[in-house]
């Protein structure tokens, strides 16, 4: 399954692929970077299933040809984004790759919601008439309105004209939506009224969504993420009106539970920051979403978003990307991108995808989408109306015809242009991975070029394009064979294969980045300014580093004769980032504001930078093998550690072992028992559990947010009060998560001293249990599960990480049938299922202490340790069951909820119950699902 978000392939790797690896199917979810990890090119046989982005599954196709030949199906989800800029051609030359292998294509499965002409994409993949299917169902009706503004100064007005299409209602018009009451606030040192300016669209965004509150979780959207126009524009206007206490709604005045919002901003204030715009935000309620926000900031976000702990968001389209969120409102502040040229409206195609995130289904029936810029309405009126919107023929297409558009003008087309060319090199990159499976070696070099030009047409592009222009694209296939076979002939094709490496940047690693470093093979450490300073000398040479740079970095940063920053600026970043700086320090450092930082991060560092340094490294590994010399540590895993943040070892592991949180790697990672000479038996993720659980002060220095989730990340379970954050450490531990009386380390740890106390790390660990303490359930292999202690670390962690989620359809109906079989009829019970939506799991506590959390448990032992297949376990939780507004009520009634929403269409029921759950627990894929379940309402 090609997905092209790494956030939508995190998602389904917790659903889809969780569910096809337990009934049978071993799936995998690749997209970390272009070169696959080790771990990610092993076990490759065993899959059934790989859910990866475009660009991760061409790097793992590099590495591991063979892979190409047992694929049976592709399943294509978000496919319109072929017309991306630069992941639309990767794309294309997949599925073209895919589409040419002989003799028997894999079939394909194309899915998007906004592509009018899928014939014409049918027909390229070998599809039939019968196999295009089309619908036009929606899981909730969308409503539009415009703001209309009248009146100028003080005493200017809007009025809200609600839209008539695709929507029951009549077109209509709220007059007086935003008035000039809602503006008057008192100046102190007058005590005299005043009207604050309320003419300008982004004032009045702000001041539509405050009103929208009232409905549900509302995201106010923009085209920038910085300026005065973007998200942090829109942070900044929001601030001021709240400052100013204008008359209207507040966004935490429809918090519930503000635990969320406290925990997070502790979080937000340690890394960015206590006066950063987004800091601020949050402490009022709201949150920012966009792309140059680290991953694990936007996941707290959505978060937040998902468990309706906060109802507004200031967002870009990051927030569409294939992640579901509980959106009532959607206010459009503008739906035009800032080009070079000017403004440039929105696709509507791409206005459709974004628009479509109002009235998600279980959520709302329902969604409204407001414009506030009244001029751009014709930019909108298409995706109102049910125009087709603009036809996907793929950004190939685009290249080729402004090549040709080149060629015609006197460039010489050679391999030298196509990779000095930025603009070219998804182009160049995504052949190159095409053609490198059929050069062999019995392959001639004339016969290769003539396979590869006639492999052009297998292209999409190549299906719209004239003559001539299919010519060039013909020509440029048989220049990247030239440069394949130029590999091959200089003995360097291996490298590509093995590592995934890009061609066009080989012979540049090895004749310009190799000279730069004499002791490639003894670095010491991913701190070393003189590695950083190679890996930026050789990147400024390159397109696409300098491209980066320039959008990065502040105009009055770059300088002559480049026109770019001084390469010690960055690399005084790249080291700080590396070290484990916050965001907050690292702009402290530099005398920049953190949303700087920010844009050299996203742009920079995490991307462009890291990109070349895993490619660099790949080859160097095979540069210096073939020469003789060892790979320093500090060099092999230099991708990783850029890609994290982090400069130990251990912090790397916790990190690639799925650590959510940067800082707690670090601390963690640099913790004297992290010495191998101490405890060389016992893994980082293990040695790490010992010391959180076993060592005061953890909670501090890591604040409650982070703490929670890295117990959970560990498998050390989380604080049985989530909900209710205070000085007490974990389940059953003493105040900072000391050693009191807290949760036993691994006993199947040799460090264990089963006296307690000290062991032989010097880390203080309780008690092992007796064999009274333990459930004494044997596994179906006739082995006793005696490790109590790991299991009910493990089950808890995985049953904590469903909390702030939603319940799987699958999972929510063993739990709601389980309650409703007790307590109403099979029709009434019926109705309720057939009628429910989302069951968020808002809060989950530990079981009471008088009776064990795990009843039952199967363990298995492997080569890799303990693996827990299965548990019984108790624990208490609080549900959010979404359901059609005249069940509501009957569901209310029959279990003594609480309604904690409703709408004429909608509504929440809140339910305390006890849960005794059998839980499914794949540890490998880090999943776990309810398959039974014994119900009982609290109270």
């Amino acid at each position: 399954m090609l997905v092209p978000y790494r956030a939508l392939a995190r998602e389904l790797r917790g659903s889809i692929g969780s569910r096809l690896t337990r009934v049978g199917l071993p799936t995998r979810t690749v997209y970390g970077g272009t070169v696959p990890t080790y771990d990610e090119a092993q076990g490759l046989d065993d899959l059934r299933a790989i859910i990866a982005t475009p660009e991760a599954f061409t790097g793992l196709l590099g590495s591991a040809p063979e892979l190409l030949s047992r694929i049976s199906l592709v399943v294509c989800d978000e496919g319109h984004l072929l017309d991306q800029p630069g992941r639309g051609v990767g794309l294309e030359l997949l599925l073209a790759r895919f589409r040419g292998r002989a003799p028997n294509p894999p079939r394909t499965v194309f899915v998007s919601a906004i592509v009018p002409n899928i014939e014409e994409i049918n027909a390229w993949l070998g599809g039939s008439e019968q196999s295009v299917a089309r619908s036009d169902f929606r899981p909730a009706e969308a409503e539009y309105a415009v703001l209309r503004s009248h009146g100028r100064g003080a005493s200017a007005r809007a009025g809200l004209e609600m839209q008539s299409v695709d929507s029951s209602l009549e077109a209509h018009t709220l007059p007086d939506f935003l008035s000039p009451a809602d503006f008057l606030f008192d100046n102190p040192p007058t005590r005299r009224a005043n009207n604050y300016p309320h003419e300008s669209y982004k004032t009045q965004a702000i001041a539509a969504a405050r009103k929208a509150l009232v409905l549900g979780t509302v995201a106010v959207f923009s085209t920038m993420k910085r300026g005065d126009q973007g998200v942090i524009g829109l942070a900044e206007e929001l601030l001021r009106q709240l400052d100013r206490d204008i008359p209207l709604p507040q966004p935490i005045e429809h918090v519930v539970d503000t635990t969320g919002i406290v925990q997070v901003g502790d979080y937000l204030s340690r890394e960015f920051g206590a006066n950063w715009v987004g800091t601020r935000c949050l402490e009022v309620g709201a949150v920012m979403h966009h792309g140059d926000l680290p991953q694990e900031t936007r996941e707290a976000v959505e978060e937040l978003l998902a468990s309706a702990q906060v109802r507004m968001v200031l967002c870009t389209s990051t927030l569409a990307e294939g992640v579901n969120m509980p959106i009532r409102t959607l206010v459009l502040y503008t739906i035009r991108r800032q080009s070079r040229t000017g403004a440039v409206p929105m696709l509507a195609r791409d206005i459709r995808n974004l628009v479509g995130r109002a009235g998600r289904a279980g959520s709302s029936t329902k969604g409204l989408v407001i414009l506030t810029n009244d001029s751009q309405w014709e930019d909108l009126r298409p995706v109102v109306t049910g125009e087709p919107g603009e036809s996907v023929h793929g950004f190939l297409r685009q290249i080729v015809e402004a090549l040709q558009r080149a060629v015609d003008g006197g460039t010489s087309l050679n391999n030298t242009f196509l990779e000095g060319n930025a603009v070219l090199h998804s182009m160049t990159d995504g052949i190159d991975a095409t053609l490198l499976e059929l050069l062999h070696e019995e392959v001639g070099a004339e016969e290769f070029h003539e396979i590869a030009a006639g492999l052009a047409s297998h292209t999409f592009a190549s299906q719209q394009l004239d003559q001539r222009a299919q010519t060039l694209l013909a020509d440029v296939f048989a220049l990247r064979a030239v440069r394949l076979t130029e590999l091959r002939e200089a003995n360097r094709l291996g490298w590509v294969r093995e590592t995934g490496a890009r061609p066009r940047l080989v012979d540049s690693i090895v004749s310009e980045l190799v000279p730069l470093l004499d002791n490639w093979d003894t670095v010491e450490s991913p701190l070393d300014s003189n590695l950083i300073d190679a890996f930026l000398n050789w990147a400024y040479r390159q397109a696409d580093f300098r491209r980066a740079l320039e959008d990065g970095f502040p105009t009055n940063e770059q300088v002559p004769p480049l026109n770019l920053p001084a390469p010690i600026e960055v690399r005084d970043l790249v080291i700080r980032w590396i070290a484990g700086d916050s965001f907050a320090e690292m702009a402290a450092a530099t005398n920049w504001e953190v949303d700087v930082v920010l844009r050299i991060y996203g742009s920079v560092i995490s991307y462009s930078f890291a990109t070349l340094v895993e490619q660099a490294v790949a080859v160097l590994q095979r540069y210096l093998a073939e020469s003789g010399a060892p790979i320093a540590e500090a060099l092999a895993n230099l991708p990783e550690y850029l890609r994290h943040g982090v400069s130990t070892g251990p912090a790397r592991t916790l990190m690639a072992g799925g650590m959510r949180h940067r800082r707690a790697a670090v601390l963690l990672g640099g913790h004297a028992a992290m010495d191998p000479a101490e405890n060389f038996m016992l893994e980082p993720r293990d040695i790490a559990r010992n010391i959180i659980t076993g060592e005061d002060g953890w909670r501090e220095a890591l604040g409650d947010f982070v703490f929670n989730r890295t117990l959970t990340d560990l498998g050390a379970g989380a604080d049985p009060e989530d909900d209710a954050p205070g000085p007490a450490g974990p389940a059953g531990q003493g105040p900072g998560g000391g050693p009191e009386s807290g949760p036993e380390a691994d006993s199947g740890s040799t460090a264990m001293n089963v006296d307690g106390g000290p062991d032989e790390t010097g880390t203080a660990v309780s008690p092992a249990p007796t064999p009274d303490d333990r459930a004494n359930a044997l596994a179906p292999d006739g082995r006793q599960a005696d490790h109590h202690d790991l299991v009910e670390s493990e089950a808890l962690g995985y049953v904590r990480a469903l909390s702030g989620s939603s319940l799987p359809a699958a999972d929510a109906e063993f739990v709601l049938r389980a309650l409703l079989d007790l307590i109403v009829d099979e029709a009434t019970s019926h109705d309720i299922l057939s009628n429910v939506g989302d069951t968020i799991v808002q809060s989950v506590h530990a079981s009471p202490p008088d009776h064990p959390v795990v009843e039952y448990c199967t363990v298995h032992e492997t080569e890799y340790g303990l693996t827990l297949e299965e548990a019984t376990v108790v624990f208490v939780a609080d549900l959010r069951v979404g359901i059609a507004a005249n069940l509501a009520e009957v569901l209310r009634v029959a279990t003594g909820g609480e309604t904690a929403e409703r709408d004429d269409d909608w509504g929440v029921v809140k339910l305390s119950v006890t849960l005794r759950a059998v839980i499914q627990i794949r540890a490998e894929f880090e999943t776990a699902e309810v398959t039974d379940a014994t119900v009982r309402l609290n109270g």
